[in-house]
């Protein structure tokens, strides 16, 4: 399993954020943030890893200042590793 998880530090932006993705038409959830990522308001969007680059394009449009990363979730033996890329 692989996909990409946003992360605000605030759950007001992680929310407006969302909205506006699903709003550009971009499939996207709202999940508890996974425990492989340190900070976060404990809210974030999980996204396709196919709508990474929409999904950026949207976000530097804007003005976010609690953005706190873009994340590859993988699953390695059972256990979710996750690392930044943005």
């Amino acid at each position: 399993m692989k996909y990409a998880v946003i992360s605000f530090g605030v759950r007001t932006e992680t929310l407006g954020f969302y909205n506006i993705m699903r709003s550009y038409g971009v499939i996207c959830k709202l999940i508890s943030t996974p425990r492989s990522i340190a900070s976060s308001c404990g809210l974030s969007i999980k996204i396709d890893v196919d709508s990474i680059s929409q999904a950026t394009n949207i976000l530097f449009r804007r003005n976010y200042s609690n953005f706190e990363g873009i994340y590859i979730i993988v699953d390695e033996n059972g256990k979710e590793k996750a690392r930044k890329i943005l």
